[in-house]
């Protein structure tokens, strides 16, 4: 792991290793890791993993049920490895900082203007350079190495004036400047600098608002696509995993809204507006999605897999541990038996049902974020900003990085002290229109798994901007 400097920083590198197992034994499973993946420490931690498999199965309801054995998938042997044109670890630390020089936009004269100005380019919170070499073998035969990395990263131009703005920091993201798969030619893109003046001028469209309150009340929102994505990945997503729909992880992470008997397969759950889909390892609206692999932690080849189609449950988060208890859940004839490859472990934790990168589809027809603000005639548009769930995800509230009133169709001021409140059922029914491509929003998200250690499987999360008839809005003290 790489992070160049910025500043008086001059960056680290990071270097880490280890190793999980996971051993079944009649239906009941343990996980053991560490640090050191040497054979004598391999040898010791299979023996224990073993020994508590064993244990476990004595006790366990879970012996010879065929709802909790493995699904039978195809022995996996191969190499890949991401495609990245110029590796960031084979340049010099010199190479690095000419490259970021050149990126912070202060050494560029077509942006000189806006600097001076008081606006600012650079990363956001994180940025970093990822590579890692990840591989898998079982007791069926499969044996498969990956080289898999990209950039972690997040880009955002800022604007702060403390006279006018009242200690207000002003920030937007670039679109294009987001965590994905490949090198250094992610930063070396011709349209690179127009992207990123577009960005300015569109914030500082949003600087020369008055900034007041708003209103108590119930209102119409827009969330642009980093803020519809986050809203996905906190509500949708970690409902849709089968271990928490089956009630594997109640006492770990809750059950799940999509459970039976209230939703099953084949039932509308949402706006037929809503389409979303697991992203094979292959190209995703022009850019390879971050965490692009071949294979899973499980052996099983990663494809695209849809999961909501037009609003209606088609499919959920299914892993070999849990694909075969499906057909108890579901309606005859309506069931995927198609595993999308999406399970994601880290040293003793078990695999988590997370897929790297996930996609909710845009409108194929012409709707920007301004077409969609003039749809709402009043209420509030979100430009990023985080999501806050309760632990099963049935309701909570974005609390907006920047929100503005729309009234008339028109974005008309700044909004200080507001968040926006949701029970999330009745939110995905009211989103009543959709983004185009050039709306759409990356970011990463996290999710924490239990172990030892507990683990953190990054998502990428991609989504175009979305207009939802009915969000609350308060001041934000009585959101906490």
């Amino acid at each position: 792991m790489y992070v160049p400097g910025f500043g008086n920083s001059v960056g680290e590198l990071s270097v880490k290793c280890g190793f999980g197992l996971c051993v079944r034994v009649r239906g009941a499973e343990a996980f053991v890791g560490g640090t050191e993946p040497v054979p004598e420490l391999l040898a010791t931690a299979a023996r224990a993993a073993v020994n508590a498999a064993q244990e476990l199965s004595r006790t366990t309801t879970q012996v010879n049920d065929q709802r909790f054995a493995l699904a039978s998938v195809p022995v996996a042997k191969g190499e890949w490895r991401a495609p990245i044109a110029i590796d960031p670890f084979a340049l010099s630390v010199d190479d690095h900082a000419a490259i970021m020089g050149g990126c912070d936009g202060a050494h560029d004269g077509r942006l000189s203007r806006w600097s001076r100005r008081g606006f600012q380019f650079g990363p956001g919170d994180w940025w970093r350079w990822l590579a890692e070499t990840r591989v898998f073998a079982s007791s069926e035969g499969s044996l498969v190495t990956q080289f898999l990395g990209g950039l972690d990263a997040r880009m955002a131009v800022r604007k702060w004036d403390w006279r006018r703005q009242r200690g207000e920091d002003l920030e937007l993201d670039v679109a294009s400047q987001h965590s994905c798969t490949g090198g250094v030619e992610l930063l070396l893109r011709p349209e690179f600098f127009a992207e990123l003046e577009t960005t300015m001028e569109e914030l500082a469209r949003y600087a020369a608002l008055p900034c007041a309150t708003m209103d108590v009340g119930r209102y119409a929102a827009v969330l642009d696509g980093p803020t519809q994505a986050r809203l996905l990945g906190q509500t949708v997503l970690p409902a849709l995993s089968l271990r928490r729909v089956l009630g594997h992880e109640i006492d770990v992470a809750g059950t799940s809204f999509f459970a039976p008997p209230d939703v099953a397969i084949g039932d509308r759950v949402c706006s037929p507006l809503l389409s979303c889909a697991v992203d094979g390892p292959g190209q995703k609206f022009g850019m390879i999605p971050f965490g692009a692999r071949q294979w899973d932690d499980e052996g099983v080849a990663t494809r695209p897999v849809s999961l909501i189609e037009r609003g209606t449950l088609v499919n959920y988060l299914a892993s070999r541990a849990t694909l075969p208890a499906l057909g108890t859940l579901s309606k005859a004839g309506t069931v995927s038996a198609t595993l999308g490859g999406i399970t994601q472990a880290t040293f003793a934790a078990r695999p988590a049902e997370r897929p790297p990168s996930v996609s909710m589809a845009p409108s194929s027809s012409v709707m920007s974020l301004d077409g969609l603000a003039r749809q709402i005639g009043v209420g509030v548009l979100v430009r990023g900003g985080y999501v806050s769930v309760d632990p099963e995800g049935h309701g909570g509230y974005v609390m907006p990085g920047m929100a503005c009133e729309v009234r008339g169709g028109r974005v008309v001021r700044r909004i200080r002290g507001s968040r926006l409140m949701f029970s999330t059922k009745r939110l995905l029914q009211t989103l009543s229109a959709i983004g185009d491509a050039n709306t759409l929003g990356t970011v990463m998200n996290w999710e924490v798994v239990p172990g030892i250690p507990w683990s953190f499987p990054r998502q990428a999360l991609t989504a175009p901007a979305a207009c939802y008839r009915e969000f609350d809005l308060v001041p934000r003290f009585l959101a906490s």
